[in-house]
Protein backbone atom coordinates (compact mmCIF):
# COMPACT_ATOMS: atom_id res chain seq x y z
CA UNK A 1 0.00 0.00 0.00
CA UNK A 2 1.49 3.36 -1.22
CA UNK A 3 2.17 5.87 1.81
CA UNK A 4 -0.86 7.78 3.22
CA UNK A 5 -3.00 4.48 2.67
CA UNK A 6 -4.11 5.91 -0.87
CA UNK A 7 -5.65 3.02 -3.58
CA UNK A 8 -2.96 2.82 -6.55
CA UNK A 9 -5.80 3.48 -8.36
CA UNK A 10 -6.75 6.54 -6.77
CA UNK A 11 -7.17 9.84 -8.87
CA UNK A 12 -8.68 13.12 -8.79
CA UNK A 13 -11.94 12.23 -9.47
CA UNK A 14 -12.25 10.30 -6.45
CA UNK A 15 -11.21 13.58 -4.43
CA UNK A 16 -13.98 15.99 -6.10
CA UNK A 17 -16.64 13.31 -5.88
CA UNK A 18 -16.18 12.68 -2.44
CA UNK A 19 -16.60 17.01 -2.28
CA UNK A 20 -19.64 16.81 -4.13
CA UNK A 21 -21.00 14.02 -1.49
CA UNK A 22 -20.15 16.03 1.55
CA UNK A 23 -20.97 19.46 0.57
CA UNK A 24 -23.32 19.32 -2.60
CA UNK A 25 -24.90 22.51 -2.63
CA UNK A 26 -21.28 24.07 -1.89
CA UNK A 27 -20.18 26.25 -4.81
CA UNK A 28 -17.98 24.59 -6.92
CA UNK A 29 -17.26 27.01 -9.83
CA UNK A 30 -18.11 29.99 -10.87
CA UNK A 31 -18.05 31.42 -14.46
CA UNK A 32 -20.10 33.28 -17.42
CA UNK A 33 -22.69 32.48 -19.68
CA UNK A 34 -22.48 32.58 -23.23
CA UNK A 35 -24.25 35.94 -22.32
CA UNK A 36 -22.02 37.07 -20.08
CA UNK A 37 -24.81 36.35 -17.24
CA UNK A 38 -22.91 34.91 -13.93
CA UNK A 39 -23.06 31.60 -13.35
CA UNK A 40 -22.54 29.10 -10.42
CA UNK A 41 -22.03 25.66 -10.65
CA UNK A 42 -22.27 23.62 -7.07
CA UNK A 43 -20.39 20.66 -6.34
CA UNK A 44 -23.01 18.27 -6.99
CA UNK A 45 -23.85 19.83 -10.37
CA UNK A 46 -19.86 20.11 -11.45
CA UNK A 47 -20.07 16.23 -10.44
CA UNK A 48 -23.40 16.01 -12.47
CA UNK A 49 -22.51 17.36 -15.32
CA UNK A 50 -19.04 15.82 -15.41
CA UNK A 51 -20.46 12.18 -15.45
CA UNK A 52 -22.71 13.31 -18.56
CA UNK A 53 -19.13 14.57 -20.64
CA UNK A 54 -17.72 11.57 -19.22
CA UNK A 55 -20.81 9.29 -20.19
CA UNK A 56 -20.11 11.42 -23.99
CA UNK A 57 -16.53 10.30 -24.47
CA UNK A 58 -17.31 6.33 -23.25
CA UNK A 59 -20.05 6.52 -26.23
CA UNK A 60 -17.97 7.75 -28.47
CA UNK A 61 -15.60 4.50 -28.20
CA UNK A 62 -12.79 6.18 -25.82
CA UNK A 63 -11.01 3.44 -23.76
CA UNK A 64 -8.85 3.41 -20.82
CA UNK A 65 -5.62 6.55 -21.02
CA UNK A 66 -7.04 7.80 -24.28
CA UNK A 67 -6.26 10.82 -24.35
CA UNK A 68 -9.22 14.26 -24.75
CA UNK A 69 -7.38 17.64 -26.09
CA UNK A 70 -8.97 20.75 -23.82
CA UNK A 71 -9.47 23.72 -26.80
CA UNK A 72 -10.55 26.26 -24.43
CA UNK A 73 -10.19 29.25 -22.56
CA UNK A 74 -10.88 29.91 -19.19
CA UNK A 75 -14.15 28.36 -18.07
CA UNK A 76 -16.66 26.17 -16.37
CA UNK A 77 -16.14 23.53 -19.56
CA UNK A 78 -12.58 23.14 -19.06
CA UNK A 79 -12.51 21.62 -15.45
CA UNK A 80 -15.49 19.84 -16.21
CA UNK A 81 -14.64 18.11 -19.01
CA UNK A 82 -10.86 17.63 -17.01
CA UNK A 83 -13.03 15.76 -14.28
CA UNK A 84 -15.21 14.34 -16.67
CA UNK A 85 -11.39 12.84 -18.40
CA UNK A 86 -10.55 11.21 -14.68
CA UNK A 87 -13.91 9.66 -13.94
CA UNK A 88 -13.56 7.58 -17.33
CA UNK A 89 -9.96 6.99 -17.13
CA UNK A 90 -8.82 9.03 -19.75
CA UNK A 91 -5.71 11.73 -19.82
CA UNK A 92 -6.56 15.10 -20.31
CA UNK A 93 -4.46 17.41 -23.20
CA UNK A 94 -4.15 20.82 -22.57
CA UNK A 95 -4.03 22.84 -25.85
CA UNK A 96 -3.05 26.68 -25.89
CA UNK A 97 -5.40 28.65 -27.86
CA UNK A 98 -2.60 30.53 -29.47
CA UNK A 99 -1.01 27.35 -31.17
CA UNK A 100 -1.37 26.95 -35.02
CA UNK A 101 -3.07 24.65 -37.14
CA UNK A 102 -0.36 22.94 -37.64
CA UNK A 103 0.79 22.66 -33.84
CA UNK A 104 -2.60 21.78 -33.04
CA UNK A 105 -2.19 18.32 -35.88
CA UNK A 106 1.15 17.82 -34.33
CA UNK A 107 0.27 17.55 -30.71
CA UNK A 108 -3.35 15.92 -31.28
CA UNK A 109 -1.66 13.59 -33.83
CA UNK A 110 1.29 12.47 -31.46
CA UNK A 111 -0.68 12.60 -28.50
CA UNK A 112 -2.92 10.09 -30.01
CA UNK A 113 -6.19 12.17 -29.36
CA UNK A 114 -9.44 10.85 -29.77
CA UNK A 115 -11.99 13.96 -28.44
CA UNK A 116 -11.78 17.23 -28.59
CA UNK A 117 -13.87 19.70 -26.52
CA UNK A 118 -13.28 23.26 -27.93
CA UNK A 119 -14.65 26.32 -28.22
CA UNK A 120 -17.14 27.81 -30.52
CA UNK A 121 -14.76 30.33 -31.77
CA UNK A 122 -11.85 27.89 -33.02
CA UNK A 123 -14.56 26.12 -35.13
CA UNK A 124 -12.93 27.74 -38.13
CA UNK A 125 -9.74 26.81 -37.36
CA UNK A 126 -11.11 23.12 -36.49
CA UNK A 127 -13.19 22.61 -39.36
CA UNK A 128 -9.50 23.13 -41.70
CA UNK A 129 -7.72 20.74 -39.97
CA UNK A 130 -10.15 17.89 -38.92
CA UNK A 131 -9.28 15.59 -42.37
CA UNK A 132 -5.11 16.27 -40.54
CA UNK A 133 -6.40 14.35 -37.18
CA UNK A 134 -8.86 11.04 -38.08
CA UNK A 135 -8.16 9.58 -34.41
CA UNK A 136 -10.45 12.19 -33.33
CA UNK A 137 -14.29 10.94 -33.12
CA UNK A 138 -15.99 12.84 -31.03
CA UNK A 139 -15.76 17.22 -31.38
CA UNK A 140 -17.60 18.76 -28.44
CA UNK A 141 -18.55 22.62 -28.99
CA UNK A 142 -19.07 24.47 -26.12
CA UNK A 143 -20.88 27.83 -26.77
CA UNK A 144 -19.16 31.30 -26.18
CA UNK A 145 -21.98 32.98 -28.26
CA UNK A 146 -19.56 32.87 -31.69
CA UNK A 147 -21.59 31.42 -33.66
CA UNK A 148 -23.87 27.63 -34.09
CA UNK A 149 -22.73 24.61 -33.48
CA UNK A 150 -20.75 23.04 -36.51
CA UNK A 151 -22.87 19.93 -38.04
CA UNK A 152 -19.47 17.88 -37.41
CA UNK A 153 -20.14 18.88 -33.43
CA UNK A 154 -21.81 17.80 -30.37
CA UNK A 155 -22.97 20.40 -28.18
CA UNK A 156 -21.76 19.93 -24.83
CA UNK A 157 -24.49 20.90 -23.04
CA UNK A 158 -26.75 18.00 -24.72
CA UNK A 159 -24.67 16.01 -22.38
Amino acid sequence: MPALGFSPTWNFADSWEAIAHAVPEAPAQYGFAPDGSPLQFSWSRFDQRANGIARAFLDAGAAHQDKVAQYMYNCPQYLESIHACFKAGLAPVNTNYRYTPDELVYIWDNADVVSVVFHGCFSDVIDGLRHRVPRVVLWLWVDDASGPCPTWAVDYEDW
